[in-house]
Formats: structure tokens, sequence, C-alpha cells
């Protein structure tokens, strides 16, 4: 019975503790999708109005 009790105890502050790792977890996850969507993003975006004035002006 003593077991019970103690993995009873036990159970509240791991998932607490799994839930705010999980979160920090995603939150990482969507930081860094962010982070990479921006940088393939931005180049892309900078290269295409450039060609098109090059093209433009030539």
């Amino acid at each position: 019975m003593p077991d019970l009790v103690f993995t009873f105890t036990l159970t509240p502050t791991l998932v607490l503790a799994l839930a705010v790792t999980a979160l920090v977890y995603d939150a990482m996850l969507i930081a860094l999708g962010i982070l990479v969507v921006r940088r393939l993003r931005r180049p892309a975006f900078a290269r295409v109005p450039a060609r098109r004035s090059a093209l433009a002006r030539g």
C-alpha cells in the first residue's frame, strides 16, 4: 500500500512536469519553424522583384 500512495502522490507532479516540458518543447519547435520559414521566404521574395525589375528595365 505505501507504494501505491507514493505513486499516487508522485503522478500529479510528474504530469505537471511532463506538461510543462511538452509546452516548452512545442514552443521551441514553433519558434524554430517560424525562423526557418522566414529565412526561406525572405530570399525568395527579395529575388522575385529584383528579377522582375531587371527584366522590366532591360
